[in-house]
């Protein structure tokens, strides 16, 4: 008896100690915008389910470049320090620090694959190629001066390279390096107006290129790169269109219509407008579209076909209706709003997995989740951190019983699914005392 009490109570402490070490809480991730704060150096987000804002919820490094949410994960590109923090939305902590070159200023990244990304260095004037999996640098690509904006499309990556000196007292040219992924290499570079920051695709298959000027004497132009008009069936300029003023980020909208941000005036920021299927400028810097103070990022929310403009100085973002070109609303965040992503609502882990011994069977059971379809059942006989390929049953209840018990060992976990979203997984419980299953 004293034999039993003692596998029965070290099986429990088993259990629990899955559970305890699960890097799952549980919770769902609502339709999220998530907002980095420049001056304050912080991430804020906003659930856009009933727009609850939380503000400051995590630091991010002394200059926060660029946020971006990627399969279930948000990503904040650092320039000091360089490196990039891989957030998980259900409890809004870093996992992952990937550190990258040192005095490389990294400035945007892109994703090749769920594994890989492309990242610009705007000192060394060179792309990492980064293994997200592993947290190394793979490759760095040469490309042109002072690269900024990344864009992935398929096999094929275009970077924008601003050509600005050091000192920021002068332009080089700039260009477009074209990138074939297989390769990690540049094929081609496309000469462009001067300052080239960032791109976009259109939904004619065209890229969109925002080129500022040199806030002088040179005014803000969209380039156009048709990807199959060149002579050997790659990227070429095909179109340039002048904007005026000094837009620095861009987006077009799933109807064509393609918007630019100024800082502005210091009183507001300013947005421009241009139709690639009119071929007309509807806003310029003659009449703009008069935002919060200091534009300085746009993020085009396609499922809500809703544009979010970043206005820096008012610690500020606008939701703006495309259709009407009117402010529809204005939410205070944190200070210095730089720029935004939106992570899509996506069901948490189970995180209450328990095992119990029940007439000599071994059943389990679990918190059930709004709206699952199913839950799937994966189990192992030899390793409890195993990877879960194939089921060994499935459930529509919040509990499961093993037809078939183990003798000796046997480890488990639940994933809900819901449509074609399977989450992930919970935490794990096992048995693997060799005579509990003998127990009666």
């Amino acid at each position: 008896m004293k034999g039993i009490m003692m596998r029965t109570m070290f099986m429990m402490i088993y259990i629990i100690l899955f559970i305890a070490t699960s890097n799952a809480n549980g919770a769902d991730v609502p339709r999220t915008l998530y907002v980095m704060n420049g001056s304050a150096k912080t991430l804020s987000k906003m659930n856009l389910e009933n727009s609850q804002i939380t503000n400051d919820v995590l630091a991010l490094g002394d200059v926060p470049n660029q946020v971006i949410a990627h399969q279930k994960r948000v990503y904040v590109v650092n320039s000091d320090p360089p490196e990039i923090m891989i957030i998980n939305p259900l409890c809004d902590q870093v996992e992952k620090r990937i550190a990258l070159a040192d005095t490389s200023n990294p400035w945007f990244m892109d994703f090749v694959s769920d594994e890989r990304a492309y990242v610009t260095n705007w000192l060394l004037n060179t792309v990492s190629v980064v293994d997200l999996e592993n947290s190394i640098i793979e490759k760095d690509i040469p490309v042109g001066p002072r690269p900024q904006g990344v864009l992935v499309l398929g096999d094929t990556a275009f970077v924008t390279n601003s050509g600005v000196d050091t000192s920021l007292a002068k332009y080089d040219a700039s260009s477009v390096s074209v990138i074939d992924v297989s390769a990690d290499t540049v094929t081609t570079t496309l000469a462009v107006p001067i300052n080239a920051q960032d791109l976009a695709l259109g939904p004619d298959g065209r890229v969109y290129v925002v080129c500022t000027g040199d806030y002088v004497s040179e005014a803000g132009k969209i380039c156009i790169i048709d990807r199959w008009a060149g002579p050997d069936g790659g990227p070429a300029v095909v179109d340039t269109v002048e904007i005026g003023g000094a837009p620095g980020d861009i987006i077009v909208t799933i109807d064509g219509q393609v918007y630019l941000c100024d800082w502005g005036d210091f009183v507001n920021g300013f947005l421009y407008t241009y139709d690639i299927y009119a071929d007309t400028v509807y806003h310029n810097s003659i009449n703009p579209i008069r935002v919060g103070d200091g534009a300085m990022r746009l993020f085009y929310d396609q499922i809500e076909d809703v544009i979010y403009v970043n206005n820096y100085m008012d610690d500020a973002v606008q939701r703006f209706c495309p259709h009407g070109d009117t402010v529809m609303a204005t939410y205070g965040f944190g200070d210095g709003a730089q720029d935004m992503t939106i992570m899509e609502a996506y069901m948490g882990p189970i995180d209450d997995l328990t095992i119990i011994k029940d007439k000599g069977t071994f059943q389990l059971s679990w918190t059930a989740k709004n709206g699952v379809d199913i839950y799937r059942i994966y189990s192992d006989d030899l390793d409890p951190n195993f990877a879960p390929t194939t089921p060994a049953d499935s459930t529509t209840e919040d509990k499961w019983t093993d037809p078939t018990p183990p003798t000796e060992s046997r480890y488990y976990l639940v994933r809900a699914r819901k449509g074609a979203e399977e989450n992930e997984d919970s935490n794990r419980v096992g048995i693997f005392d060799k005579s509990l299953g003998n127990m009666k």
